[in-house]
């Protein structure tokens, strides 16, 4: 696509948001959790797209509305954990 590398800037670009300090644009969170270089994309149902550039690296979950938050807590410490083993 010819506009592709701009969107990707776009939505790789952190922007600040009135109510929190976090870095958020374009429906991506940038830097999650402190990291450079770390994007997290959250859709419905608690559906998750890590993208980590400097290992190429992209990680997708599919999620389901009948998750508990607690739950998708424990999904997501687990797969950091695994990709900060095999990975960092």
């Amino acid at each position: 696509m010819k506009h592709s590398g701009r969107f990707a800037t776009k939505i790789t670009t952190a922007m600040t948001i009135d109510l929190t300090s976090v870095n958020y644009g374009y429906l991506w969170w940038n830097n999650y959790g402190g990291r450079d270089s770390v994007f997290k994309a959250t859709g419905f149902a608690r559906q998750f797209i890590y993208i980590v550039p400097a290992r190429n690296m992209v990680i997708v979950t599919n999620g389901n509305d009948n998750v508990t938050g607690d739950q998708s807590n424990v999904n997501e410490a687990v797969i950091i954990g695994i990709a900060k083993k095999y990975f960092f």
